[in-house]
């Protein structure tokens, strides 16, 4: 057995090795006017499909929290990008850099034609889909070589240089069926600027909340 002190209720617990945080969660009474999306294991930033084989100390957190907001961003990002690979197959969304309350974006579309406000509502309605569906990331560990293989045949060469370059053995990356996106700046052609808001607006556009995943 192991012993889980959670810093929100100033309680611990005991729980048997390899229990995750999801499943610690119910057993503290914690008071959160957002829902927990992420942790703080002995001080360390975690997500809730942590495993303990230990003892530890853990702190719970909403979207109120720095940490929890990165998490939740981060989500709204992948989520982002599933739905424009979904509504438009072949298209390719650059989440550039953060701006007041969100994410500067460009959406480069693959037959070169323009974004239009149909095509913000189409993913705006893909978006609201897939959080329905409550569809989990999931967080994947490969080899370098195996990372530039899949970015590669995905086009997304930014990433290809990044890996080739980073002196790293493993890659990790958190995926929800496969979302299309990158990080740097597209081709001119056929793009437009979408600013990606975070907050408890956001959540509401996109039809509600976004899992913890880390």
């Amino acid at each position: 057995m192991i012993k889980i002190l959670c810093k929100n209720t100033g309680t611990a617990m005991e729980f048997q090795e390899g229990i995750s945080l999801l499943e610690v969660l119910p057993h503290f009474d914690i008071e959160s006017p957002f829902p927990i999306i992420s942790a703080k294991v002995n001080n360390v930033s975690q997500g809730l499909k942590y495993r303990a084989f230990n003892s530890k100390t853990v702190e719970f957190l909403d979207y109120t929290s720095s940490s929890g907001k990165r998490v939740y961003c981060r989500s709204l990002c992948f989520l982002l990008a599933k739905a424009a690979a979904d509504a438009f197959p072949g298209s390719r969304i650059y989440i550039e850099h953060s701006i007041s309350n969100g994410y500067y974006c460009n959406f480069h579309k693959s037959d070169d034609s323009r974004f239009t406000p149909d095509d913000v509502a189409a993913i705006r309605a893909q978006m609201k889909s897939l959080v329905n569906r409550n569809i989990q990331f999931h967080r994947l560990e490969v080899p370098i070589e195996e990372a530039v293989r899949i970015f590669r045949e995905q086009h997304s060469l930014d990433k290809v240089r990044l890996l080739e370059t980073s002196g790293q053995h493993r890659s990790q990356s958190s995926v929800s069926s496969g979302p299309n996106c990158a990080s740097r700046r597209a081709s001119r052609c056929g793009r437009r600027r979408i600013p990606v808001r975070s907050g408890s607006k956001a959540a509401r556009d996109a039809g509600g909340g976004v899992p913890g995943a880390h």
